[in-house]
């Protein structure tokens, strides 16, 4: 498999592992009113990255215009560099993931979803993607993997958009299904990914964090 492809599902994993909108979406999934809204928080998230992403490879693509079209130096350090921040974002995540009886820290803002209009959350959904450093970092990593890969600019814009939802739409369809053990595995769920979510995306981070590093440099030379 070549390598660009390995980073762009890489980096479209992390995005959809992201704690906060998996955070986000499981306490109005929880709710039989509230899954309209959860609806709304996941097509938002999803637009932001599909406006991120799109945003990001049309400024690749005039970046290789100016720089002729062939050359792929400048996609070589922008991987370095993305590769670099993204270790960097690794080692904040890991040290900064919830220690025992920290697991509520966030849960001002998550409640106050659950009073949230629809538009509301829907704007909420969008800024968690499109105005989020890392989710920008990890958007500018799938461009260089897309621009650097051998599958089409629509084709991995696609893959990052659904596998960077996949978390919150694996959640939707668990709730959709509604059995008696929907309630027990979402608040499983919610447990899960209150302790341990941030390391996990740190360790992704740092894994491809550094395969971007490896890579770039050996396209530099």
């Amino acid at each position: 498999m070549h390598v660009s492809i390995i980073e762009l599902v890489g980096v479209s994993v992390t995005v959809g592992l992201s704690p906060f909108p998996i955070l986000a979406i499981i306490p109005l999934l929880g709710d039989p009113r509230g899954r309209g809204r959860a609806v709304a928080l996941a097509l938002g998230w999803s637009l932001g990255l599909l406006a991120g992403i799109i945003v990001a490879t049309a400024a690749a693509t005039m970046i290789d215009d100016t720089a002729g079209g062939g050359s792929t130096g400048w996609i070589g350090w922008t991987k370095a560099v993305l590769g670099v921040l993204l270790v960097a974002v690794a080692a904040k995540s890991w040290h900064s993931r919830p220690r025992t009886g920290a697991d509520r820290e966030a849960s001002g803002w998550l409640d106050a979803l659950a009073s949230a209009s629809t538009a509301r959350i829907w704007l909420t959904g969008t800024a968690l993607s499109l105005a989020n450093p890392k989710i920008v970092v990890l958007a500018l990593g799938a461009t260089s993997a897309i621009a650097s890969g051998p599958i089409s600019t629509a084709a991995g814009i696609a893959v990052f958009v659904v596998v960077g939802s996949s978390g919150m739409l694996a959640l939707l369809a668990v709730a959709i299904v509604d059995r008696p053990s929907t309630a027990r595995l979402l608040g499983r769920a919610e447990a899960f990914m209150t302790r341990h979510g941030s390391a996990i995306v740190g360790v992704l981070l740092a894994v491809i964090g550094t395969l971007l590093v490896i890579d770039g440099f050996e396209s530099i030379h």
